[in-house]
């Protein structure tokens, strides 16, 4: 099995970076919401569910990887071990993958490739770089492919440096986008290096409530953000709260939600448990510290009902 299928959904990750200089505490803080169809692998390639099925995403897994060679992290994902969704090094660069919702057409291989898949990048990154730099170099000189969907990454360091690393819509051109100076970064689902005046984004006809669409999530987490650093992991958890797919968002849910410190390589996460009287229930944050003297204890995570 190279490939889980595909699923058209309106819906997608996001993700904000603050810099140490912009957050009250003077800590580099990213933070993400990670969005996933709510269906078993049957719903999702469209044939009858077998008995007891569980939701494909129902158990993510969070590891401690400590390479031979390379850097040391904590990495959250679902189905490919080999891979990531996001995570966080020792020296403090982390890294989380979006999808892209813009680019047409798209043609994923269905079956592993020569290189690093989408999934795989996430921990190419972490435990081969340092920095921002050191990533951006990575980057250009692997060869990548996407088996499920394609991606753009949002890679940040310790030092407050960022950049969004992303295709062109035909897959042939690299693109870095970064700020200007060191500040805070904002990501979703569509391509940044498009749409270099956020004024000129279209609206999402469709997008209703909290549960906005790649452009209007992207509006709402850049108005916050706008609006001043955050306090502290609390106040940036709540500005990605108000993006987040909850009850009564029809075959998607916000599956974790994750806050990562980079200068204690730490993250807290808070998972999806259920939909219960009209609301989504989630657990209250755990966190994972990648403590270089001692092994991540062992915590087990919650398992999904839809």
């Amino acid at each position: 099995l190279g490939r889980l299928g595909r699923v058209e959904i309106p819906a997608g990750c996001s993700a904000v970076f603050h810099p140490g200089s912009a957050t009250d505490h003077r800590r580099a803080l990213l933070g993400r919401n990670f969005d996933f169809p709510t269906g078993t692998y049957s719903d999702i390639v469209g044939i009858r569910r077998t008995k007891d099925e569980s939701p494909l995403a129902a158990d993510p897994w969070v590891v401690e990887l400590r390479p031979d060679r390379g850097y040391a992290s904590i990495v959250v994902g679902i189905m490919d071990v080999l891979g990531g969704m996001d995570g966080v090094n020792e020296v403090g660069l982390a890294v989380t993958l979006l999808a892209d919702n813009e680019s047409p057409a798209p043609e994923p291989s269905v079956v592993p490739q020569v290189g690093l898949s989408e999934q795989q990048i996430v921990r190419y990154l972490l435990e081969n770089c340092r920095d921002a730099d050191e990533a951006k170099h990575a980057l250009l000189i692997a060869k990548q492919y996407y088996i499920f969907v394609p991606c753009h990454f949002l890679v940040a360091d310790r030092s407050g440096r960022s950049f969004v690393w992303e295709y062109s819509p035909g897959h042939n051109r690299e693109h870095i986008v970064e700020p200007a100076a060191p500040g805070p970064v904002v990501c979703t689902n569509h391509l940044l290096h498009r749409w270099p005046d956020p004024a000129t984004l279209p609206r999402d006809a469709e997008s209703a409530g909290t549960a906005a669409f790649t452009y209007d999530r992207w509006r709402t987490l850049a108005t916050k953000t706008a609006l001043g650093p955050p306090a502290d992991a609390d106040e940036m958890r709540a500005h990605l709260d108000a993006v987040r797919f909850t009850f009564p968002a029809p075959g998607v849910r916000t599956l974790w939600q994750a806050i990562y410190d980079l200068e204690e390589a730490s993250i807290e996460l808070a998972f999806f448990l259920r939909d219960h009287e009209g609301t989504s229930h989630y657990t209250e944050p755990i966190r994972f510290t990648l403590g270089l003297d001692s092994q991540m204890k062992s915590c087990e995570i919650p398992h999904v009902a839809i």
